[in-house]
Formats: C-alpha cells, structure tokens, sequence
C-alpha cells in the first residue's frame, strides 16, 4: 500500500543532500568557513523551505537537484573534471522534470559556457560536445514528458494541475465581470 512516509522521507534525505552540497558549494567558491556557515545557516533558516522539505510537492526535490546540479557545476568550473559537468546537467535535468521552471538553470549555464567561450566557437563545440548532448537530450525528454502531461490531462479533462493557459477571451461577459468584480473588489 502507499506509505506516506516514505515519500516524506525521501523528499527530506533529497532536500538535505541540497543542503549539504550548498554548504560544499560556498565553501568552494569562498574557501572561508564563516562565510560558509553564514550563508548556510542563511539558507536553511527559511520556515517556509524547512516545512516544505518534508512534504508532497514537487519543488522542494527540484530544488534541492538544482542545488546538486550547481555544486556539481562549481566543481567543474574549479577542477575541469567532464565528469562533474555530465552530474551537473543530469541533477539539473532531473530537476526540470519535477518542476519545468528549473530548467532556467541549465539554460543560464549553457548561456554562461557560450559567453565565455564564444571567440572560438569550433572549439567550444569539440569541448562540449557530450555536454551538449546531454543537455538536448534533457531539453528533448522535458519536452517529451510536458508534451505526454498535457495529452493526459487534456484526455481525461483534469484541469486541476493547470498545464495550459487560461485566456480571458475564452470566459463569458458574465465571467470577466465576475473576475473584475474580485480583482476590484480586493
């Protein structure tokens, strides 16, 4: 049967493992304990982040892969090791599929890598050419996936998750003056 349980627990032994790769992360970009432990203890002070650690949505967990995509980020840009790149864009895409927000990161790092390599471009394409792969194929399998959500939702009429717009010019008069009368009426 389910247990709700374990999903909690996974859901918090994930969020601490974030926790732990932030505090790695601040310390291999500062290499200073005390601003280590400021920023640490800055994040994890957050009420609304420690309860939703432990519980059923999603954006904790993505939250907290994103904190491992970008520790695992920091130790490529620090060491140059392909290998800690492949974990970056793994934990990043496994975060998008959680939550389709949390691909912003991956994107910014891509934008960053084309930056900061973009007067030889040849290069940057022979550097990264397993990277690159690796995020098209995180892009195609998010797309894949939301593309798979929306069919299902829309098959079986579940608007609960709200996978799609809603338009005001698909409402009745009667509805965009019921909607003004409680944005007004605020």
């Amino acid at each position: 049967g389910e247990h709700p349980a374990v999903l909690r627990t996974i859901s918090l032994l994930l969020m601490t493992s974030g926790f732990v790769a932030f505090f790695k992360t601040i310390y291999l970009i500062f290499k200073d304990q005390v601003y280590t432990l400021i920023l640490g203890f800055w994040l994890i002070s957050s009420t609304v982040l420690l309860y939703y650690s432990a519980n059923f949505l999603p954006d904790s967990s993505a939250f907290a892969l994103t904190l491992l995509g970008w520790h695992s980020f920091v130790k490529y840009w620090i060491s140059h090791t392909k290998k800690s790149l492949y974990w970056s864009m793994s934990f990043f895409g496994l975060a998008a599929l959680l939550k389709v927000t949390f691909f912003i990161h991956p994107l910014a790092i891509a934008a960053f890598l084309l930056i900061t390599h973009r007067s030889d471009l040849k290069l940057f394409l022979s550097k990264y050419k397993g990277v690159i792969g690796l995020f098209f194929f995180c892009l195609m399998g998010l797309v894949l996936w939301n593309s798979f959500m929306i069919h299902y939702n829309s098959v079986h009429h579940d608007e609960y998750f709200l996978s799609s717009a809603l338009p005001i010019w698909s409402l009745s008069s009667t509805g965009i003056a019921e909607v003004w009368g409680y944005i007004s009426g605020f």
